[in-house]
């Protein structure tokens, strides 16, 4: 059985050519017939029919709508940059920590202790946030600071040019730079006194992450649950935030005043003894004074 040759490429080319050609002249017959159909018909005023060969009309394409660009000084006087941003406000949302802590701050020429601070923010709106936790508090104070809006200084935030004023009255020795008296009265828990004692007895620092392993080392704070290790975390956080201890992001120590000499007094109900007891347990406070 013979095998038939496949038609070469010239040979197809050709038949499509034919066919396209036939294509169109099929095409024009139709398009002159519904022409005489359309001619007969209106004639005879009947409905017209649209047969189903007809081309459907073209869609008109919607020219989109050039709207006018206005000059960016015409836009800039119509709103601000920043909607949230008042002018007049140092660049803080109006009713904002930030805001409301800087508005305090800046009434206060001689520097606020942050407990007056609070005190403050507490009778504002914010109140009932500050209530709960202090934690939006603390960091709108140190937003200001890292923005040098205010100055925190020993337990104090001030303006930079009230900061300015206060610096040269203790360099002219007319005010002593001592942190706020009873500030943080009623707080000397047994394990503030211990940490403060550990401090004393480390006059070059703890590390940060050491601080509550010493503190676990000694039983009668019986810190031995996760309830009482927070605790002692969250008072060492405190501790710092206040600045009643030094933090150089590793090291916590005590502060020191001009002469060397610690600014944290021994307490007065007797002080931690590097000697075990008896029974062979390391007692938290030894009779008497130092």
């Amino acid at each position: 059985m013979s095998r038939r040759n496949p038609r070469d490429h010239a040979t197809l080319l050709k038949q499509a050519k034919l066919l396209d050609a036939m294509e169109a002249r099929l095409q024009k017959n139709r398009k002159a017939l519904a022409d005489e159909l359309l001619a007969a018909a209106i004639k005879l005023g009947a409905e017209v029919p649209v047969p189903a060969y007809a081309p459907r009309p073209k869609r008109k394409k919607r020219k989109a709508r050039v709207h006018a660009q206005k000059p960016p000084s015409a836009v800039s006087a119509l709103k601000p940059e920043n909607p949230t941003m008042p002018s007049g406000s140092h660049g803080m949302r109006s009713g904002g920590w930030t805001e409301t802590v800087y508005g305090i701050v800046a009434t206060k020429p001689g520097g606020t202790p942050y407990s007056d601070l609070k005190s403050e923010v507490a009778r504002t709106p914010l109140g009932p946030r500050l209530e709960r936790q202090d934690k939006s508090f603390y960091g709108a104070l140190l937003k200001l600071e890292k923005s040098g809006k205010i100055v925190r200084h020993k337990g104090r935030a001030y303006t930079p040019e009230s900061f300015e004023a206060f610096r040269k009255q203790v360099e002219a020795g007319i005010i002593a730079d001592t942190p706020p008296k009873g500030s943080h009265a009623g707080q000397s828990s047994p394990t503030k006194l211990a940490l403060l004692e550990l401090l004393r007895q480390k006059p070059g620092g703890i590390p940060r992450r050491d601080v509550v392993k010493r503190l676990r080392r000694i039983p009668e704070l019986e810190l031995n649950d996760k309830k009482s290790l927070t605790a002692a975390y969250n008072l060492l956080a405190r501790l710092i935030k206040r600045e009643e201890v030094d933090f150089d992001g590793r090291i916590v120590r005590l502060p020191r005043s001009a002469n060397g000499a610690s600014k944290v007094e021994a307490p007065d109900s007797g002080e931690l003894s590097g000697a075990p007891n008896g029974n062979g347990k390391m007692p938290l406070f030894s009779m008497g004074r130092a």
